[in-house]
């Protein structure tokens, strides 16, 4: 389940690479992006990207492995749509090529996205941890396969 990690970090990255040149000219003013919290930050200075992607990434580690399955994997989706809606939007804008990036990007997030939840698929309702649940079968029974 790495994909969401991944996907966090392509948004960022975007994110600082498309910032004006005034803002890396030290006018911090001309941040520009459409969440407030990660505009806030950019406001502040670039470098405060580091501790807020950081601190996200590890709030999303924890819903991802320590919460009931149903909310996890939706966390999870919500994640891989949201940071590819994030980091494609900036392809969208500067990029003549850019509808066909977004495109391929996110049919690639698709499937990858739903290949590694497949192993999970039969937890989108169940209440115990997706790593309680690897071990368990469609109906609740231990696998007997690790």
């Amino acid at each position: 389940m790495f994909l969401p990690f991944l996907l966090a970090i392509f948004d960022v990255a975007l994110t600082l690479y498309y910032q004006p040149g005034d803002y890396w000219n030290g006018n911090y003013a001309h941040a520009s992006d459409g969440n407030p919290l990660v505009l806030l930050a950019l406001r502040i200075h670039p470098i405060w990207m580091l501790p807020g992607t950081v601190m996200w990434l590890m709030i999303v580690w924890f819903l991802l492995l320590h919460t009931a399955s149903w909310i996890a994997l939706r966390v999870y989706v919500i994640v891989l749509i949201g940071h590819t809606i994030g980091g494609c939007g900036w392809l969208l804008r500067y990029h003549t090529e850019g509808p066909w990036l977004y495109a391929i990007i996110a049919f690639t997030v698709l499937a990858l996205g739903r290949w590694a939840i497949n192993p999970y698929w039969h937890c989108w309702a169940v209440e115990s941890t997706l790593r309680s649940a690897r071990h368990r079968g469609p109906a609740g029974e231990m696998s007997t396969h690790t």
